[in-house]
């Protein structure tokens, strides 16, 4: 039996990447990364699924010092690609989020 362990390629849009560079401390954004590129670069699926209109939308909660965080993306299947859209603070995320959502 052959198993192939394939990494999803990660894409960041502008937005998400600036998002990340405005966070101040160090530890949250390495927390941050290892989970995008360690967890859900093997399993995109592992995250929560949206419904409604941000049905195409998967989300990742981190929680550092007592806040809450979240990465969302979308999965690229046929090129095999992990969108990252969004990344920041619970707070507003998901009221934000639907404005970048065509």
């Amino acid at each position: 039996m052959l198993i192939v362990s394939l990494d999803y390629k990660i894409f960041f849009r502008n937005s998400a990447k600036r998002e990340l560079n405005k966070l101040k401390d160090k530890r949250l954004i390495k927390l941050i990364s290892q989970e995008i590129y360690q967890v859900i670069a093997k399993d995109p699926h592992c995250g929560d699924r949206k419904k409604g209109g941000l049905k195409d939308i998967y989300t990742r909660p981190i929680y550092y010092q007592k806040a809450q965080y979240r990465i969302a993306y979308t999965i690229h299947e046929d090129i095999v690609t992990v969108e990252i859209i969004q990344v920041g603070s619970r707070e507003n995320f998901y009221k934000e989020l639907t404005r970048k959502i065509p």
